[in-house]
């Protein structure tokens, strides 16, 4: 199917703009006309007696922090009353997880494992998503959100054509016209970018005609102890702690090969390393071990496998520092998770970690070579030996931007009333 040419369409076959602004009608809440600057139109219906409900678009449901995320998103949406509708093209989440989805009153619409297992399939499957939604059920949606890039997101768009507004959600890619970022965002009617780095990326894609806000990720809402500040570590063993997806691009094997020449002396040395994270692929744990073994590291570095939500603080808590030294992410749950509980972290400015390090003192954000990581590490470690590191203005930092209650509320107006959050002149990150 090409989709380049059906977005070309659609917007030539445009029936024109309509808008009416909060100011101008006092029903503009109750019956929003929705404006988006590409010659088509679309109307969405808001009613505040009722919360209305959200259609999610979970793609091959993946794992790492986009699981994370759109778990909590349906758990924040349910709990503020709205319904919820999950399409999915694969079965990647657990059974275990899906029934507590399920639990809270979310409709999970997934194709069956036989179709999911056969390969050959992959559009049937992607049909299957797509219209397990009557096209007559459309009207009670007060938006359809799409969880990072997808092709069944594409799909889905032509199904649903201009009912309602459609909110694009891009996690990590630089939007290419021709890949499929680029595909789902020109489709889309709205976008968020998780990060302010990959917001500066959409203008010479979408140019004025696609409203664009940042919103990151959602963190657990849980309430956190105020953090102690910790004393100098002195000449005590450093806890270095690489916790999220163990992937090549984020180079654990780098630290893993590596490490004995780090801890050679000071400042970093002595020093542990503790690796948490799923596999990925599955067989590079196995590969990590072996590298650990090789290098005679196995009083010095622990591969500890995949965690829970719940381990969560446990891990941090133990950590005198987070790192991760990754060639390219989006905005890394694990390190605002780290941050929110005044544990400072190391690394590469690569996508939206750059921000981390704005008016942050307590944190190091570096370049993404090799060499510049080690030297931040190093920088890191002399500074928590000598105890310069303020865990309470750090935790403060974290909250007030990526905090549950702040970025809560960004995504309730997102999803629920999208005509005019996207059109105000709020901006996340200042």
């Amino acid at each position: 199917m090409n989709f380049k040419r059906l977005i070309r369409n659609d917007r030539r076959n445009a029936l024109g703009t309509l808008s009416v602004s909060p100011g101008n009608s006092n029903t503009a809440v109750e019956k929003a006309c929705w404006e988006v600057q590409t010659g088509y139109r679309a109307i969405q219906r808001f009613d505040r007696a009722t919360p209305g409900r959200v259609l999610i678009s979970a793609g091959e449901l993946a794992g790492g922090g986009v699981k994370t995320h759109v778990v909590l998103l349906i758990k924040l949406l349910r709990r503020n009353g709205v319904g919820v509708t999950v399409i999915g093209t694969d079965r990647g989440w657990g059974a275990a997880e899906l029934e507590e989805l399920a639990a809270t009153g979310a409709r999970i619409r997934l194709p069956p494992k036989w179709l999911t297992a056969l390969p050959n399939l992959r559009k049937l499957v992607r049909l299957y998503a797509v219209t397990s939604i009557p096209f007559w059920s459309w009207g009670v949606f007060s938006s359809v959100y799409l969880a990072g890039a997808g092709r069944s997101h594409l799909w889905l768009r032509r199904w649903i054509r201009r009912q309602i507004p459609v909110i694009y959600h891009e996690i990590i890619c630089d939007p290419k016209p021709n890949q499929l970022p680029g595909l789902c965002a020109l489709a889309s009617d709205l976008i968020v970018a998780n990060s302010r780095r990959i917001a500066s990326q959409f203008p010479p894609l979408v140019g004025s005609s696609i409203p664009v806000k940042v919103i990151p990720f959602l963190t657990p809402g849980e309430s956190l102890p105020t953090a102690q500040t910790a004393s100098a570590r002195g000449s005590n063993e450093l806890r270095v702690v690489y916790l999220g997806r163990v992937t090549p691009h984020k180079r654990p094997d780098q630290l893993i090969k590596e490490w004995r020449q780090l801890t050679n002396g000071r400042p970093l040395g002595p020093a542990r390393l503790d690796i948490y994270g799923y596999p990925d692929p599955p067989d590079f744990l196995n590969e990590l071990k072996q590298l650990v073994k090789r290098n005679g590291l196995e009083q010095e570095i622990s591969l500890h496998g995949p965690y829970g939500f719940d381990q969560v603080d446990l891990i941090i808590r133990s950590a005198d520092v987070v790192v991760l030294p990754s060639k390219w992410e989006g905005l890394p749950l694990v390190l605002v998770e780290s941050m929110r509980r005044g544990v400072p972290i190391v690394a590469t400015g690569v996508g939206g970690i750059e921000e981390f390090g704005d008016g942050n003192p307590d944190v190091i954000i570096t370049q993404s070579s090799w060499t510049d990581f080690v030297n931040g590490l190093q920088e890191m470690a002399a500074r928590l030996r000598r105890g310069d590191i303020n865990s309470v203005r750090l935790q403060r930092w974290a909250e007030d931007r990526y905090g549950y209650t702040t970025v809560s509320s960004k995504w309730l107006s997102a999803l629920l009333d999208p005509f005019i959050f996207f059109h105000s002149d709020e901006k996340f990150g200042k």
